[in-house]
């Protein structure tokens, strides 16, 4: 196959993040370029570009990490393992004690990416899909709501602001009520035939996702859902420490690299 310089550097960037996934994380710049055995200019150009994109995030002078977006695509193929086995079995009891689907959403910009679901054996409701790594706007559905309700003013502003030609009051008055209420309803929003309830996991200032319940329409009213909004957030409040400590600013909890030897380093991408 012929090389352009549009795949060229498509493939720089995979062979960047692919490098940056296998390292102990964060990971500093000339480590990362060491790695590689590419310049420090050239590394630093593409991991600032998958930087833009949300698919790394700059912890400062610690270096770089995997950002929340690579981890939605990552959860395409699988659930991080650890993460998952902190957070699933919460799903699973919330489920189970609800008789209705959890959902584990994080945040990637201003969208949001569904991570984890634990669904009851009975929904089998032919509207609904449980797809892991599905993307929404943070502008839809209770989820993306929930998230983006108590985000920043300032960043609540970005999100509005790119809705070119559309009226924001109705929109406004519901993220207020969010915030009072400390969660959010929807129904149809994302998935026809469904309704749901969401709370966002937020640690210290930061809000990095949220928790949802949902079912048929047919099957579960406003009202019913509310009566559970302690229940979510009970559920949330459990999910929130672990999730901080892997994916929060300032994260606790250390990615050891993929590899027991370092490998070879890779051919850079030129």
């Amino acid at each position: 196959m012929t090389t352009t310089p549009t795949t060229s550097v498509l493939a720089r960037s995979v062979v960047v993040l692919e490098t940056l996934a296998g390292m102990e994380q964060p990971a500093a710049l000339p480590a990362v370029a060491e790695r590689l055995g590419a310049p420090v200019s050239q590394t630093y150009r593409v991991l600032r570009a998958l930087q833009e994109e949300g698919f790394v995030d700059h912890v400062g002078r610690r270096g770089y990490r995997v950002g929340t977006r690579a981890i939605g695509l990552g959860a395409l193929l699988g659930p991080w393992p650890e993460l998952r086995a902190l957070t699933y079995p919460v799903l699973v009891r919330l489920a189970g004690s609800t008789s209705l689907s959890a959902r584990l959403h994080v945040r990637s910009g201003y969208d949001r990416v569904l991570l984890l679901a634990a669904v009851p054996p009975h929904d089998h409701d032919p509207s609904w899909r449980t797809r892991i790594g599905e993307r929404s706007p943070l502008t839809r559905g209770c989820s993306g709501r929930a998230i983006l309700a108590h985000l920043p003013e300032a960043e609540i502003e970005v999100v509005l602001g790119a809705r070119a030609g559309e009226d924001d009051g109705a929109l406004r008055t519901e993220l207020r009520r969010i915030r009072d209420d400390g969660f959010a309803f929807s129904s149809a929003a994302n998935h026809a035939g469904r309704r749901g309830i969401s709370v966002p996991l937020t640690s210290a200032s930061e809000v990095m996702g949220a928790l949802s319940l949902s079912g048929p329409q047919a099957a579960v009213d406003e009202d019913g859902l509310r009566r559970l909004a302690g229940t979510v957030r009970a559920a949330a409040d459990d999910i929130a420490g672990p999730l901080s400590a892997m994916l929060g600013p300032d994260a606790t909890r250390r990615r050891y690299a993929l590899d027991v030897l370092p490998p070879e380093p890779p051919p850079f991408v030129r």
